[in-house]
């Protein structure tokens, strides 16, 4: 993934009500993404990672 830790990625957004992700990247913004997501629970920290494909 090209973008792969891109930290420019201001576009995407997460509703902390549904956990939904949202935006809209400008047209430059088209690629491969990997999403990580992370939270802290109890102390103790959680990451997720997903790709995402714009286009």
């Amino acid at each position: 993934m090209p973008r792969c830790g891109n930290l420019d990625a201001k576009w995407p957004k997460i509703d902390p009500g549904t956990g939904g992700l949202s935006g809209t990247p400008a047209a430059s913004g088209i690629g491969e993404y990997q999403i990580n997501v992370r939270v802290r629970v109890d102390g103790k920290e959680h990451v997720q990672s997903f790709p995402l494909e714009v286009n």
